[in-house]
């Protein structure tokens, strides 16, 4: 038996989708959520997740970028 029986699965795009929906004027957390039928929580952790991403993402170039320079 799965743990996540039951559970929905997003595609990445939707998560991205929600997520920028966030950085429109007057968004708000719990709006978007309850727009998307989503819990505030989960649509939190998609932020800090893509947020997380895209600092790992910066640190790779800058990390390449000094390397070049050596």
């Amino acid at each position: 038996m799965e743990m996540c029986a039951g559970r929905s699965k997003y595609t990445e795009e939707f998560k991205s989708a929600a997520v920028n929906r966030l950085y429109e004027p007057g968004a708000t957390l719990s709006k978007i959520s309850k727009e998307l039928g989503l819990t505030p929580t989960q649509l939190k952790m998609w932020r800090l997740e893509r947020e997380a991403a895209g600092s790992e993402d910066a640190r790779r170039r800058q990390q390449a970028d000094a390397a070049e320079l050596t």
